[in-house]
């Protein structure tokens, strides 16, 4: 049987494919697979990721692990397995006016373990912070089968070390997530988006970090340049999330209003579905769900007050400027070239160019998704440092045989 094409990496079809019903079914297949190779997937929305591998012996979805392991409201924690996809967990708590604070891209395709496993947050991170924060527990298969738990319901009785921070964001190098339990938070009562369009890319981003530096607390706070998703917006322009009680929803907009007076920006409070609209183009951005082999998708990690001088660096150090979105209190930014295939080494240069000084200021620039041609001159998560030596010994101490998503990783792990 062909296998399906969402499980297919960088074009290299995996030789089989397994789907188990259980995690009993799980560990056997663990168990029976000593020593060969596995790859580790949910629905194969983030296979894109990573160093593309030299064969794939076996494909591991953990997919049809759905169902869910506890949920109790009046705890704010609920246990899924690691296959359901995210929209529904999010349909499920929304059902007692709860929420998980993440706002993922393709959530309506993604599952809570590729979501786990990738450390991917989505713009909420700005007031609630990243997935390894809202992870309080998990259960984990090694790849020799053998099960463990880390965490627990609650976050006061965690003790020890913090094995959760250690598997969030490993990229299934470490080991299968089974179940995995969130914190939760009620819903707000309200919530508004704010688009503010400006003349230039130095005024949006001068204004995004005045409102970061004021008390007011946006869901929020993106700034998009050369051109907004669905919209026919092509000025630099901040999109600002305000969500809560009525009153302090009202009261923050109102702050953010008499901000822009006398500044070069033009504010309007978007309509209940334009703003929702918004903020599914804010958190899919840039990610393309069919890993489309005409893009090239990096991710940048920068301390918040050097994101203007690397915006600049990068509409100023290329012909034809990626889109951008950016996370202004995280220094998290997202940069979607178009087309890599036409000019692939001149857009590898540009790529090594721009991380040199992202390094030089010591953050990190990943390539989230490529063409082939784009992996095979390049690195796609740089250089580690120091801590590779570590991450290896942590590697053959879970994974002695290297069997899980082998070479995919950071340092060929």
């Amino acid at each position: 049987m062909i296998p399906e094409t969402q499980y297919q990496i960088d074009g290299i079809v995996p030789n089989r494919i397994e789907r188990p019903n259980s995690e009993s079914d799980l560990q056997q297949i663990l168990l029976a697979e000593t020593p060969r190779q596995l790859v580790l997937a949910g629905n194969g929305s983030k296979l894109g990721m990573g160093n593309r591998p030299e064969k794939v012996d076996l494909l591991l979805s953990v997919a049809r692990l759905n169902r869910v392991i506890e949920y109790v409201p009046d705890d704010l924690t609920v246990t899924v397995e690691a296959g359901m996809i995210f929209s529904d967990l999010q349909n499920l708590v929304a059902e007692q006016e709860q929420f998980v604070p993440l706002d993922p891209p393709y959530s309506r395709n993604a599952t809570v373990g590729g979501i786990v496993a990738t450390n991917s947050s989505g713009s909420l991170r700005h007031q609630y912070g990243a997935t390894r924060d809202l992870v309080l527990g998990l259960r984990v298969f090694l790849a020799d089968g053998t099960a463990i738990k880390s965490g627990g319901k609650v976050v006061k009785n965690v003790a020890g070390y913090d094995l959760n921070k250690l598997f969030v964001g490993s990229f299934g190098t470490l080991g299968v997530i089974s179940q995995v339990c969130f914190k939760l938070y009620p819903k707000p009562e309200t919530e508004r988006t704010i688009l503010l369009t400006f003349d230039s890319a130095k005024d949006a981003v001068a204004f995004g970090r005045e409102i970061h530096a004021t008390q007011l607390l946006p869901a929020f706070l993106n700034l998009s340049l050369n051109g907004l998703p669905t919209t026919e917006i092509v000025q630099p322009c901040l999109l600002v999330g305000i969500d809560g009680s009525a009153e302090t929803v009202s009261w923050q907009i109102d702050q953010i209003s008499q901000m822009t007076k006398h500044k070069t920006a033009s504010l309007s409070t978007c309509s209940d579905e334009q703003g929702k609209n918004l903020r599914l183009a804010v958190r899919d951005f840039p990610v393309n769900p069919n890993r489309s082999s005409n893009r090239l998708v990096c991710r940048v990690n920068l301390r918040p007050s050097d994101l203007p001088n690397f915006i600049d660096t990068v509409l100023e150090s290329v012909d034809v400027p990626p889109q951008i979105m950016a996370l202004i209190g995280k220094g998290v930014i997202h940069l979607a070239f178009s087309h890599p295939n036409d000019h692939p080494t001149g857009l590898v240069d540009t790529i090594q160019n721009l991380r040199a000084q992202v390094v030089a200021n010591r953050g990190n620039l990943v390539i989230e998704l490529a063409p082939v041609e784009v992996k095979e001159q390049i690195d796609v998560w740089g250089k580690v440092g120091s801590t590779l030596g570590l991450m290896r010994q942590i590697k053959s101490e879970l994974d002695p045989n290297y069997r899980l998503n082998p070479n995919r990783f950071v340092g060929q792990i």
